[in-house]
């Protein structure tokens, strides 16, 4: 994400698992306790394109974030990211999503 929230709070979680020494292969599980910060940080935790998956657990223990390509997939891909307002949004991200 390129939100403060989701880079940062993925940026915590990536460094609370060091702390831990939790191994990479377990990102998987580490996108479910981003999500719980942020929604996009669980995305975040990944390279390349990645897919947040709903899950069914009404605690949401299982909706985590998967990589669907790796960062390599498409060299010739560019990213440009325009600010098109500087203003607060009137809606939030919460409120919008409900």
């Amino acid at each position: 994400g390129l939100a403060s929230s989701a880079s940062g709070l993925a940026c915590f979680t990536k460094c609370l698992a060091a702390v831990y020494q939790i191994p990479d292969t377990e990102i998987t599980k580490l996108t479910a306790i981003a999500r719980q910060g942020s929604g996009s940080a669980s995305r975040s935790l990944h390279g390349g394109f990645v897919e947040w998956e709903m899950g069914a657990e009404a605690d949401g223990s299982d909706s985590v974030a998967k990589q669907v390509v790796k960062e390599e997939h498409w060299p010739e891909m560019r990213v440009l990211i325009c600010v098109v307002s500087k203003g607060e949004k009137k809606i939030g991200s919460t409120s919008g999503m409900q």
